[in-house]
């Protein structure tokens, strides 16, 4: 009976040694799964990160098509805006000058010769319906006419 423990000890002691060897590699293989289980989600958040940034990329396409069209919109009515404005200050600048030069110019044309002969000439075109005072000039006239042939010289 001895002999029959001894060879139980010795084959509980490589039994034992085995069973070292097997929870060695079965805590590997644990430690390995743990750490292949433990974080299932790395895997969620690439494909989360993935899906971000696809829908951060079309907004940032809307965006700029959205701001081209929005660029031409903020020009046109910049456009508009300073077309009307210069219009104004235009006018305003026109009529402000106009208030200011135009007595000065009427009363140097009103009193000048140049408007006096002008309506002068104007009556007496009306009043005489062509017919020229001055019988002289018509005289020359109707003699320019009849050398060059009815011609107005």
């Amino acid at each position: 009976m001895n002999e029959t423990i001894k060879a139980l000890q010795s084959e509980n002691a490589e039994l034992h040694a085995k069973l070292l060897k097997i929870d060695a590699k079965n805590s590997t293989y644990a430690a390995d799964i743990s750490r292949l289980n433990g974080h299932p989600q790395n895997a969620w958040y690439s494909v989360l990160l993935t899906a971000v940034a696809v829908i951060v990329t079309v907004l940032g396409a809307i965006i700029a098509v959205v701001a081209v069209f929005g660029a031409r919109e903020v020009k046109k009515a910049a456009m508009n805006a300073a077309i009307s404005s210069a219009k104004e200050v235009a006018e305003d600048s026109s009529i402000k000058h106009t208030k200011q030069e135009l007595p000065t110019i009427a009363k140097d044309y009103f009193n000048g010769s140049e408007f006096y002969s002008l309506v002068k000439h104007t009556v007496e075109v009306v009043a005489y319906r062509g017919i020229s005072d001055n019988f002289q000039e018509d005289d020359e006239q109707r003699r320019n006419e009849g050398n060059t042939g009815g011609e107005n010289v």
